[in-house]
């Protein structure tokens, strides 16, 4: 009997399931704009200007055009384009400097803002190191992700960090970006009063001052990740993302994602030169479990692995196994199977990619099989198949095992069922049959039941198995089995079949099974039926057609020279 329930994740679970859930644009980089987007300066009345170079198709980099007195346009190129041998591109994000003043190198899914002020060489020269900036907006986004994944490398300038931020919100953030500045460094005195919405700062609460800020929204998840050390190797970096409690039930409108190779939110501690090289950046849904109890005693869990053998035989109910998801948006669905003696969990997300590229996984825990009481017939085997050759198993001594479930019901086993094909044994595994019908007439048994699906070692194949058990314990039985379109038939019976019956005519004589007889087509003479002990049973003479009144059971028909291995139901 299969049982199954539902657990949601015991972390919070708080989020619809969809198809298909949202993944970040352009995730490997492979398509690129061939120019860049715009940006605006926040300075005075606040203006605009294309960025110079290139950047990634749907991502927005900080790159720099400045108008200066005398040299007109300065370009800054801090995004550039990678490519390593195989044609793989990548991001190189390396900080400028210009008049002192640092240029953070970094991409986004929002819109660069710059503050830079002044009218002349001299005021600029003057305030560049007051300059500010950041990004605003970002791109719309409705799912809940767990985590920020991407491969990287560094070779930073030292004392300098690295940033990976990503963050989801909805509803609208005002604030106000600096205008103009006034004083002299370090006390500048600035001047807000450009109105903008949804700037970084702004939403991660790192620019909180009453008169600056207008409008708040709900942050929903973010995360805010330091790099420090250098790597000459690309470097696999997983970051979760943190999910405010008061926040957990709201649905996110927005989402943006910087990377950055500079101390993002620490202008005077940017370093020029400080490269941070980027692939791959894309969202994680867990699909996996954190923590597995079964019977309050818990499942060492490793990663990458989803079978474990479990001691016993004996299954937990349903309310004993408890299983924690590793994502709290994501759902455990537990079946109990006492047929195979297993627990199945399946843990899947709202649709989007793992680590490993899936959106669900299966555990299995498989338990010891409970001996079934049974009763053993001994005998002999025959298995053939014409596809592989014909005979492959002729009288091999064997057991047969009966197990009685019901008046009418029982279980058929053929345990380790073997052939021989090509001078090597090849291990099928255990015919085991449930639910056959058993009916009893004038002291003989008959029994007939199927199995679809059932799981050898080659694979699924289906059974079917027919036969009979009379007063004296003489079985005879047809086992068909199905195997990828091959049919192996396998026959057992308590006496050896006799040498000699095993040719087949099957060019003008027909002879072959139906209800309670046995049909022949196409011959004329004596026909000879003989159990499968070889006793005679019944000796008939045809002309052309006939069928043979027969009880149930597996015969042997010899017409003429030749003989017919027979199943009767």
């Amino acid at each position: 009997m299969n049982k199954k329930i539902y657990l949601l994740g015991l972390c919070v679970a708080a989020s619809a399931t969809v198809a298909n859930a949202q993944q970040l644009p352009n995730v490997g980089f492979g398509d690129w704009k061939g120019t860049c987007g715009e940006s605006i300066n926040t300075a005075g009345e606040g203006s605009s200007y294309v960025r110079p170079g290139d950047e990634p198709t749907l991502w927005n980099g900080s790159s720099v055009l400045q108008k200066v007195p005398i040299f007109e346009e300065l370009s800054f190129e801090t995004v550039e384009k990678g490519t390593e041998d195989n044609d793989n591109y990548f991001v190189v994000l390396k900080n400028n400097n210009a008049m002192g003043n640092t240029m953070p190198a970094f991409i986004s899914l929002s819109t660069p803002w710059v503050f830079v002020y002044g009218s002349g060489l001299s005021d600029m020269m003057k305030y560049a190191s007051a300059g500010d900036g950041g990004s605003y907006g970002g791109i719309e986004f409705t799912n809940k992700p767990d985590a920020v994944s991407l491969k990287y490398r560094r070779t930073a300038t030292e004392g300098e960090i690295a940033h990976v931020i990503a963050y989801l919100w909805n509803g609208t953030y005002k604030s106000n970006a600096p205008t103009s500045v006034s004083g002299s460094k370090p006390d500048f005195v600035y001047t807000y009063s450009r109105e903008m919405e949804n700037i970084d700062r702004v939403i991660l609460g790192k620019q909180k001052e009453a008169e600056t800020v207008i409008q708040q929204g709900k942050l929903i998840a973010s995360c805010d990740y330091e790099i420090n050390a250098d790597t000459k190797d690309w470097e696999d970096l997983i970051v979760p993302l943190n999910y405010n409690e008061e926040n957990l039930g709201e649905t996110p409108d927005m989402v943006n994602v910087i990377i950055s190779s500079a101390d993002y939110w620490t202008r005077g501690n940017m370093k020029a030169d400080s490269q941070l090289d980027v692939d791959d950046v894309d969202f994680v849904y867990y699909s996996t479990l954190k923590d597995l109890k079964v019977n309050d005693e818990t499942v060492a869990l490793k990663d990458g692995e989803y079978e474990y053998a479990m001691s016993g035989s004996e299954l937990p109910t349903e309310d004993q196994v408890v299983a924690t998801t590793k994502s709290q948006f994501a759902e455990a669905a537990v079946t109990v199977d006492s047929e195979k003696a297993q627990v199945r969990i399946e843990v899947t997300n709202q649709g989007g990619k793992d680590t490993d590229g899936k959106t669900s996984h299966t555990y299995v825990l498989q338990y010891e099989k409970a001996e079934i009481e049974s009763t053993p017939y001994e005998g002999y085997l025959n298995v053939s198949c014409e596809t592989l050759g014909g005979q492959l198993v002729e009288n091999q001594k064997d057991v047969i095992r009966i197990a009685q479930t019901g008046d009418n019901t029982c279980t058929f086993m053929l345990n380790d069922l073997t052939l021989s094909i090509f001078g090597s044994d090849i291990h099928l595994g255990d015919i085991v049959v449930e639910n056959v019908n058993v009916e009893e007439t004038d002291g003989v048994k008959h029994y007939n039941g199927t199995a679809e699906g059932l799981q050898l070692v080659v694979g699924s194949v289906n059974v079917e198995v027919n036969g009979t058990i009379d007063a004296n314990n003489i079985c005879d039985f047809e086992i068909n089995v199905m195997w990828n379109d091959m049919l192996i038939n396998v026959t057992f019976t308590s006496n050896q079949i006799p040498a000699g019956v095993e040719g087949i005519n099957g060019d003008a004589v027909a002879v072959y099974g139906v209800a309670g007889a046995v049909s022949v087509n196409g011959y004329n003479g004596v026909v000879e039926v003989y159990a499968a002990d070889g006793r005679l049973v019944k000796s008939v003479m045809v002309d052309g057609n006939a069928e043979i009144s027969l009880n149930g059971g597996l015969y042997i028909v010899r017409a003429g020279s030749e003989a017919y291995k027979v199943f009767v139901k």
